[in-house]
């Protein structure tokens, strides 16, 4: 009879699969890539505190290198590191839709780089072109689907809208025309109550 596996055995197998197979290079240029900037810049600036957030986490979770080996990479030290995975990490999960589709990316990313590499592909460098290449277009993929949910939502209301002054329009239409100032003067006044 086969095993059947829970969600979370089939994660952590699968996370135990992907661990170390990559390196924190890589994972600095991943980030690097999908927030377009460059992470080892000394700067304060949000953007840059939260790629470095995620190329800290991402490191973490992926490879089983130590705290300043992870912040060694940016110049910085074990303490840095593991303030921003401690606070700055977990407020991001909370709170920024961008930070979560950059970690959800890496791992499809992650998983694509692994596959590859274990079909031996000859060249190695396209790789690397290929499995960005995948995650950029899952990066987009996924901020059309926002964009047509948000779309979609608009239209709702343009329809429901439709039908409101569709019904509006059939009962001012039954109103006598030498009654419509009175009709018109009531509704004012029931507005203003409202």
């Amino acid at each position: 009879m086969i095993e059947q596996k829970t969600i979370k055995e089939a994660e952590l197998e699968l996370k135990d699969k992907l661990r170390n197979r990559i390196n924190l290079e890589k994972i600095k240029q991943f980030v690097d890539r999908y927030y377009g900037i460059s992470i080892d810049k000394n700067t304060r600036k949000d953007e840059y505190i939260r790629a470095r957030t995620m190329y800290y986490f991402l490191s973490r979770e992926y490879t089983s290198k130590g705290l300043s080996d992870i912040g060694c990479i940016l110049d910085k030290d074990h303490a840095t590191v593991l303030h921003n995975l401690k606070n700055n990490h977990v407020f991001y999960i909370k709170h920024d839709e961008e930070y979560k589709n950059g970690l959800a990316s890496f791992h499809d990313y992650l998983i694509k780089y692994v596959d590859m590499l274990d079909s031996e592909v000859e060249h190695k460098h396209d790789l690397d072109v290929k499995a960005i290449k995948e995650s950029v277009l899952y990066i987009e993929n996924t901020k059309l689907r926002e964009e047509l949910a948000i779309v979609k939502t608009e239209y709702d209301i343009l329809s429901r809208n439709a039908k409101i002054s569709s019904v509006l329009s059939n009962i001012v239409n039954k109103i006598p025309e030498n009654k419509l100032p009175l009709v018109v003067e009531r509704l004012e006044a029931m507005v203003k109550m409202l």
